[in-house]
């Protein structure tokens, strides 16, 4: 990352990356060089696991989140919400498993947008019917990735026709949709209506996006211009760079056995 922003012309702007350990390296990076790092945030979550604390009377609870090794302490709680993907999750679930933190006395709570389908399986140091012990019952909150409603985003189209004409432009190359390319096409336009927002403030320091380089003047004009965003987008997250309170999301209670895994959805839950 720190070659590409020190060859050629200066980087306006970084989009992603999308895992977060990815993330929280950029993070650190385009500060230094006093560009705009623009992500989508786990912490979008957040209204939902507010919501499930107020409705189940919750006042106390844990986060567990992967850093640069993985723990799990034995809470003085029973409720423990973790953000981390499947490769950090199975490792914590089978700490867990021999410690004991699972069955009806714990809830957990995991960011179902960082989990890909079947992600659970045998480790090293447990095995597959430990991990589906461990893992029986726990929660997974995600967003819902595309619209649902027939409204018209800024493309002129419904989120559903939106997609589906992507689909057509990927069909003539090697390239497939993932459940993360809503919020690219969203954070691109939020990314370019934002400088053009950020003009008004360029021009106020006798600056312009021609003549950019890297600097704090720069950065805060563009930083400005995003926050002016609003827009109705493809995902449901995007209705602008910061979240309606509105956004739907949806809630999966999954019980794993051998036979596979039953799946409890609630869908639209508005925060």
């Amino acid at each position: 990352m720190v070659k590409m922003l020190t060859e050629g012309n200066p980087k306006v702007a970084i989009i992603g990356p999308s895992k977060s350990e990815s993330v929280a390296m950029a993070g650190q990076i385009a500060p230094v060089f006093h560009t705009v790092h623009v992500n989508q945030a786990d912490n979008l979550l957040n209204p939902l696991r507010i919501k499930m604390m107020k409705h189940y009377g919750w006042s106390r609870v844990a986060t567990l989140a992967y850093q640069d090794e993985y723990n799990v302490p034995q809470f003085n709680v029973r409720i423990i919400m973790g953000a981390f993907h499947a490769d950090t999750a199975l490792p914590v679930f089978c700490e867990a498993y021999k410690q004991g933190m699972y069955g009806p006395s714990y809830v957990w709570i995991l960011s179902g947008t960082t989990l890909h389908p079947g992600w659970i399986e045998a480790t090293e140091d447990c095995t597959l019917e430990q991990m589906q012990t461990a893992l029986y019952g726990h929660f997974a909150l995600h967003n819902l990735d595309v619209g649902y409603s027939n409204e018209t985003t800024i493309l002129g189209k419904s989120a559903a026709e939106e997609m589906a004409s992507l689909r057509v432009l990927d069909s003539s190359t090697p390239y497939v949709q993932s459940r993360y390319t809503p919020y690219v096409v969203d954070t691109a336009w939020a990314l370019a209506l934002g400088l053009n927002n950020s003009l008004k403030y360029l021009d106020e320091k006798g600056l312009s996006l021609s003549r950019y380089k890297y600097s704090e003047d720069f950065n805060q004009a563009i930083v400005n211009g995003i926050k002016e965003t609003s827009f109705v987008g493809v995902s449901e997250l995007h209705h602008g760079p910061i979240k309606k309170a509105n956004d739907p999301h949806v809630i999966q209670k999954i019980t794993p056995d051998r036979s596979g895994k039953e799946i409890r959805q609630y869908k639209n839950i508005k925060c």
